[in-house]
């Protein structure tokens, strides 16, 4: 229930009844370029890439997105660390160092570029240790990386595990759903 506050009353064009101010975009992997690409053609709250982003061509740069809405997080493994999350971070503008979230607590100085140098067996691990899919790791029943993700979404939402996945907090969906590629959260 109310996702219409979500959209503009009477708006006919789909992509201008988007409330887009309000739409979170977050993506893994290439799912983070693709969270990037929507940043650069609406003006969203927040772009999250993880692992991902596009370092090249006419959506790298800012144009709806202002870039401290932009937000990336990156294992210091990860064969695309230099090419893209570096290259990305210093291509948008985001301000401040990269900090280790092993080393710090949120809100990790207000960074918009965060690393983890967890010990992992491969880049390839590395590359999806900090999203949702097979290589997350779990302190008990939570994410090891859950207080980073609500930083980086930018509110202090509690992991709800143990209602249906129907009346469960929009961000607790899409953590379920992001592994797939790129989701928009509201």
């Amino acid at each position: 229930g109310g996702w219409g506050r979500y959209l503009r009353a009477g708006e006919v064009d789909p992509t201008a009844a988007i409330r887009w101010d309000l739409v979170t975009m977050e993506g893994h992997s290439q799912g983070g370029g693709t969270s990037q690409i929507i940043a650069s053609l609406f003006p969203i709250s927040r772009c999250i890439m993880l692992a991902g982003g596009v370092s090249t061509g006419d959506y790298a740069q800012l144009t709806h997105t202002p870039s401290s809405r932009y937000f990336s997080f990156c294992h210091e493994e990860d064969f695309l660390y230099d090419g893209i999350q570096l290259s990305n971070t210093n291509t948008l503008r985001l301000a401040g160092p990269v900090v280790d979230v092993d080393t710090a607590s949120p809100p990790y100085g207000n960074a918009q570029k965060l690393t983890t140098t967890t010990p992992v067996d491969s880049a390839l691990t590395a590359h999806g240790i900090i999203a949702p899919d097979r290589n997350l790791e779990f302190d008990g029943d939570r994410p090891v990386y859950y207080d980073t993700w609500a930083y980086l979404y930018g509110t202090p939402t509690v992991l709800d595990t143990s209602s249906s996945p129907s009346t469960r907090s929009p961000w607790v969906f899409l953590v379920a759903v992001v592994a797939v590629g790129s989701a928009l959260y509201f």
